[in-house]
Parts: C-alpha cells; sequence; structure tokens
C-alpha cells in the first residue's frame, strides 16, 4: 500500500507490532461454556456488525476454528469475500467468546489503536486491492497470507484522534449510506414505473385521450392471433457438418435483448444463397427467443444488413395493419405479468416453439392508434432512462465518496489535531519496552504478559 505523509504526532507500525494475528484464546475456558460461532455469510461486506452468529460450546469449537474475543477484527481471507470488503467486529459475543470460520484472519490490536480506526483502515479500497495482489494459493482457491496481514503499515494518530476520527467517520459515513439507501430504490421504482406503461398502453388507458378527443371507442379493438396477422418463421440450425455455403454471421439468443439488440459478439455459420433469402432480416421483423428466456424480443430497425438468425430466434413480420412495435409492447407485458408462460413447453427448459407462438393471442386497436401508443410508451421510456442514466451516475459518485473520505481520514484530513494529545510514537515506544521484556521472561511467565502488553 501506498505510504502515507504522517502528520504532527502521528507514526506507524506494521501491524504485527501493535497487534495480535490469529491468535488463541488467552484463557482456559470451560468447555461447556457457551460461545458465539460465526460462519462466512455471517460477516457482512456492508456493516461493521455481524448479520448472524449461533451458539455453540466450547467444546464444539475449541479445535479447527478460528479464535476471537470481544473487539477483535475479523477480516475474511478468501476470495471473493476478500474483494467484497467483508470484515467485521467483534461486539456481543456469548461469554466474550468467538469462534469461526477458518477463513477469517483476526487481528487483535493493543490498547493503542481503536478497533473502529483498524476496521476502517482495513474497508479501504487499496487495503483489498493490496491484499488481492499478494494472494497466494491455486486458482479459485486464492487467500491472503498471514504475512501480508503482519506486515501491513498502519498510520496511527494519537489515540484521542483516533477516536476523533472514527466519530468523524461515523456520522459522514452515515449520511452517504442514508443516501446509498435512497437511490437503491430508484431502480425498483423504475422498473415499476416501466411496467405500469406497458399495462396502461395493452389496456387502452394511455390512449384514453387520444381516442376522446377522435371519438374512437375502446370497442374498436379486436382480439387477435398472432399466426393469422403475420408470418412466423424460425431461424437456421447450427450444424457444422451439414452447414454448407459460406461464412456469415447471424443473429443468436443472446444477441436478443428487450427491445435492443446487442451485435458486439457476432458469430458465423456457413449459409447458401437460398439461406440468406429465407431468413434474411429486415428492417420491422420482431426477432423473438425461442429458450433462454422464452419471449425476450426486439425489433430491428439498424437497415439493410447481411445477417442470418440461428434456430434459437423466430422471425415475426406483421401483415400491413399491424406494428411490430405494438406486437413487442404485449410480449413484454405478457412476459412481465406471466401471462406468456401459458404458451411454453418444457418443465425444467422452457421454450416458446413456433405453434405455441402462432396462438400467441392479444388486442389489436386500429394501426394509427399502435403508432400513437408505441410513440407515447417510447417517450415515457426515454424519460425512464434519463432518470437511470442519473441514477448511475449517482451511484458511481456515492461508491467512489466513502473511498475519498476514508482516504481523508488516514491522510489526516478528516478532523482537526489537539497539541495536548499525547504522540502517537510515545505509545509505540512503550509498546516495544513492554514487549522487549516480555522476550526477556522466562516462557512460562510471558503467557501471564501478554495482557499487559495491550493495555
Amino acid at each position: 500500500m501506498d505510504r502515507y505523509d504522517l502528520r504532527d504526532g502521528w507514526t506507524e507500525a506494521p501491524l504485527k507490532e501493535i497487534s495480535f494475528i490469529n491468535p488463541r484464546h488467552s484463557r482456559d475456558i470451560n468447555p461447556e461454556t457457551d460461545v458465539s460461532f460465526v460462519p462466512m455469510p455471517g460477516v457482512s461486506d456492508k456493516s461493521w456488525k455481524f448479520n448472524f452468529t449461533q451458539t455453540r460450546k466450547y467444546s464444539e469449537v475449541r479445535k479447527g476454528y478460528t479464535h476471537f474475543e470481544e473487539d477483535d477484527i475479523l477480516v475474511a481471507k478468501i476470495t471473493p469475500c476478500m474483494e467484497n470488503g467483508k470484515a467485521a467486529i467483534a461486539k456481543g459475543l456469548n461469554s466474550g467468546l468467538g469462534c469461526g470460520s477458518t477463513e477469517l484472519h483476526v487481528i487483535r490490536p493493543f490498547k493503542i489503536v481503536e478497533p473502529f480506526y483498524l476496521f476502517y483502515f482495513i474497508k479501504q479500497e487499496t487495503f483489498r486491492k493490496e491484499a488481492q495482489r499478494n494472494m497466494t494459493g491455486t486458482a479459485g482457491q486464492l487467500r491472503v497470507p498471514v504475512d501480508f496481514i503482519k506486515n501491513v503499515i498502519l498510520p496511527i494518530p494519537p489515540i484521542n484522534e483516533q477516536r476523533r476520527i472514527v466519530a468523524k467517520l461515523d456520522q459522514l459515513l452515515a449520511k452517504v449510506d442514508a443516501i446509498q439507501k435512497r437511490l437503491d430504490k430508484i431502480p425498483g421504482i423504475l422498473k415499476h414505473f416501466r411496467q405500469s406503461v406497458l399495462t396502461a398502453a395493452c389496456s387502452g388507458r394511455l390512449t384514453e385521450d387520444w381516442r376522446y378527443e377522435r371519438k374512437v371507442c375502446i370497442e374498436d379493438w379486436r382480439s387477435a392471433v398472432l399466426g393469422e396477422v403475420a408470418e412466423l418463421r424460425l431461424g437456421k440450425m447450427l450444424d457444422k457438418s451439414k452447414n454448407i455455403g459460406n461464412p456469415t454471421q447471424y443473429l443468436r439468443n443472446i444477441n436478443v435483448r428487450w427491445f435492443e439488440f446487442d451485435l458486439t459478439d457476432l458469430f458465423f455459420m456457413r449459409a447458401t444463397d437460398k439461406d440468406k433469402v429465407e431468413i434474411s432480416i429486415q428492417d420491422g421483423d420482431l426477432l423473438i427467443c425461442e429458450g433462454g428466456e422464452p419471449g425476450r424480443c426486439a425489433v430491428w430497425n439498424q437497415g439493410k444488413n447481411n445477417l442470418i438468425f440461428q434456430k434459437a430466434l423466430h422471425r415475426v413480420r406483421p401483415f400491413q395493419d399491424v406494428s411490430s412495435c405494438w406486437l413487442a409492447i404485449n410480449i413484454k407485458n405478457d412476459s412481465d405479468s406471466r401471462r406468456l408462460n401459458e404458451y411454453f413447453t418444457g418443465t425444467t427448459i422452457k421454450h416458446l416453439t413456433g405453434r405455441s407462438l402462432s396462438r400467441y393471442k392479444f388486442m389489436l386497436p386500429s394501426l394509427v392508434e399502435q403508432k400513437e401508443i408505441v410513440r407515447r410508451v417510447e417517450a415515457l421510456f426515454k424519460v425512464a432512462d434519463q432518470i437511470e442514466e442519473r441514477y448511475n451516475t449517482a451511484k458511481a459518485h456515492i461508491d467512489k465518496l466513502t473511498q475519498s473520505i476514508l482516504a481523508k481520514a488516514f491522510r489526516g484530513e478528516l478532523v482537526s489535531q489537539d497539541p495536548n494529545d499525547e504522540p502517537a510514537s510515545e505509545l509505540i515506544k512503550r509498546i516495544r519496552e513492554e514487549r522487549a521484556k516480555d522476550q526477556a521472561l522466562p516462557k512460562q511467565k510471558r503467557t501471564r504478559k501478554r495482557s499487559k502488553v495491550q493495555s
């Protein structure tokens, strides 16, 4: 990680000098004691708190698990949990004791470091990225080695300044979190809005005023069956051993999204001149997915092309009094309401066969009203798209804001300094002196002094 320009009264030290890394429980414990057990899913990537804990007897977890105590920092060491920022502070443990997944590193800071100060340091994206660069192991089983944790350099302000930094971070990040929660509601609101627009379009409510002005009645709408108002055609089977002709780009299921095409990844298949005529694509064609997400569809309006389409897609060419876009609106609305499921075949893997699609029923207003409905739907969707774009921009800023605030905190730019605070270097000095004395003691007495080193 980048080294910091230390402010007055600050110092720095590797974590191994100011904390115990992956310690065992430091006292004799009755095997029948109830302790908290924290599996990996119990460690959050959003909060310092556990999502949930379990209660187990110490006799069940004293071997083969990670040990921790109140105020210890837990850090996920396996990918992708580390990448996602899974970390927690041990609080509210049964008997003050906890055990958990061996995929957690435990950091027990000495009293010169506030647990929340260290927790926020670990939540920095720079820490996570550096940890990922130092992972070891095989693909899919990469882990952050303990030596990386031991040698991470922590910038250390005076203890009182640490507390002020933590208080300020709590305040600012709570505001960021509140904004984030409000922003997170927007995608759901937009989804509901689009669905409501489609429902209003297909029921006739969207053009009530239009019909009133023209003295047109909703009763003029008629029921239609797709096979009677359009030509349906499945695409070409992909078979390398049988296909002949010249390599030709084709549309696959994955290239058709709702109301649009993704042409960034087109494949080739061999096709004859006859194929290119029979399964060509022209403006106004509605392409519908046969499998995957059956019914997903888009109208081609990108002009002349040399594309064909695979058998995983239906091509629908409506007759003159039917708008392809009106068909797409109905299919999407029925997909959202699950009415389209009536036409699917298969149990686990669903398909929309040509026979089923030809039986698809929908309401058909006049072509003039169809075009007016399509115009209004597109205008309202455009507004939704603009809001969504603004949401994505705002979300990107908010995502960066948390890391920006954390970076300022550890540069010493978040709170004012107090010249009366005892310099952190004095605290480190005492720690080093205590540890030197501890190392000079006989082995049987060292363990009893460890608790003093932390104070």
